[in-house]
């Protein structure tokens, strides 16, 4: 019941928010920049860093949008920025 709750709200901000109020096309991608920022939640990390793992996992992107898509969980207080 819990784990039900916690996706309904993952869910609820990250497609109605973020992919709504940014108008994200690659859904898809949003999801791999979360999962890779929630793995390696506690390291530094660069969007350039991010793009390149994602690419090597087959999952081709650039810094840039990674950029984009870090700021739009970031606006969207899923994450934020130390220093």
């Amino acid at each position: 019941m819990r784990l039900d709750y916690i996706r309904g709200i993952y869910n609820t901000v990250l497609l109605r928010d973020i992919v709504a109020r940014k108008k994200v096309t690659d859904v898809a991608l949003l999801e791999s920049v979360m999962h890779f920022l929630l793995d390696n939640i506690g390291d530094i990390v660069s969007s350039n860093k991010i793009a390149n793992s994602l690419t090597s996992y087959g999952r081709k992107t650039t810094s840039v949008t990674v950029e984009n898509y870090v700021r739009a969980l970031q606006d969207a207080y899923c994450k934020y920025r130390t220093a």
